[in-house]
């Protein structure tokens, strides 16, 4: 119950477009300390306010989010969908129209454009964030099973229009059809690659310690990627996109915390698992 003295706060003009652009640069920089950057991303901002620095324009336009762009896809991130809502013809679902396959593939590439380098690609742990922000309403099983299918390139990076066209019709698919709505319970001792969590923690904590001689906890993502296709243990393509999703990369030293990763392999490749299993 509201109390009589809870007291309301009004939020200062653009305080969300700060927040929302803070955040991207954030994921895009991937800084080792968010307390440094912070001071120093908003130092500049404020310097640059004094001086009479104008935002630039075309700028803010590439970075405003589909919820300004287009009203369809905005109903539909903003406004949760109770799974007692059933279709109401065509690709409605509940109130809210289900956005076409086009408005979403444009609404992933648009966010995906942000952090894409000269190659036009993306670090996977990227393309999933963005997936994530851009469709909210994904769950972890749907949100890996789109990942999972959508192929890096040898560099190990997503490419921004073969990611967004992908993503889009499978996401389209996923939501359409209510595939994979039930949310997925991964155990420590559900074995994957006849292994149980700690054993394959350990295996795979092996893996990269033998490229890290020095026990940094970090190796360049180039090698991660190589480690990741001469592992002893054997993984395929879905194996090693998945895992990608989840390996952070600091553009400054362009190294993958391994120790993270490892804690997340289990869960990543018993999703692989399952996804091979329902395509047979």
């Amino acid at each position: 119950m509201s109390s009589k003295y809870q007291k309301t706060f009004t939020t200062p003009d653009n305080f969300h477009q700060v927040l929302k652009d803070f955040t991207r640069e954030v994921l895009r920089v991937q800084p080792p300390n968010i307390y440094e950057f912070g001071y120093k991303y908003f130092t500049d901002l404020a310097k640059a306010i004094e001086n009479g620095s104008q935002v630039d324009e075309t700028e803010s336009n590439k970075r405003d989010t589909i919820e300004s762009s287009d009203s369809n896809i905005n109903a539909y991130r903003n406004n949760e969908i109770s799974e007692s809502e059933e279709a109401i013809g065509g690709n409605e679902i509940g109130q809210f129209d289900l956005p076409s396959e086009d408005e979403i593939g444009a609404a992933i590439r648009q966010e995906l454009s942000n952090y894409a380098d000269d190659q036009n690609s993306v670090f996977p742990y990227i393309a999933r964030r963005v997936l994530i922000e851009v469709v909210p309403t994904l769950n972890e099983a749907q949100m890996y099973l789109t990942v999972a299918e959508n192929e890096v390139n040898d560099a190990g990076k997503n490419d921004v229009d073969e990611f967004s066209a992908r993503a889009a019709a499978l996401v389209h698919q996923l939501i359409a059809g209510q595939h994979y709505a039930d949310d997925v319970v991964v155990n420590d001792n559900d074995l994957v690659m006849d292994l149980t969590r700690s054993e394959l923690e350990d295996e795979m904590r092996s893996v990269f310690q033998r490229a890290d001689p020095e026990r940094t906890g970090g190796i360049k993502f180039e090698e991660f990627v190589n480690v990741l296709s001469e592992a002893d243990v054997s993984l395929n393509r879905r194996d090693i996109t998945l895992i990608l999703s989840e390996a952070p990369v600091f553009p400054n030293t362009q190294n993958v915390n391994y120790e993270a990763v490892v804690g997340k392999v289990h869960k990543l490749l018993f999703f692989a698992q399952m996804i091979e299993q329902e395509a047979e």
